[in-house]
């Protein structure tokens, strides 16, 4: 599957008259993307422990 999404966005790049730099550009720019997200989902989903209740073990 990333095969195949890799070359669509290959061909919409080529497409759209992309240069080199720009093309070479977009992997850092993802990352960068990525790791946002990711820090942004950690911050919304804090680690949690369940309460402990008198009918727990």
């Amino acid at each position: 599957m990333i095969q195949r999404t890799a070359r669509q966005i290959l061909k919409e790049m080529q497409e759209c008259g992309w240069t080199q730099g720009e093309a070479e550009l977009l992997p850092k720019y993802l990352e960068s993307a990525i790791k946002q997200n990711s820090e942004r989902i950690r911050k919304l989903k804090p680690f949690a422990i369940c309460e402990i209740t008198e009918e727990s073990p």
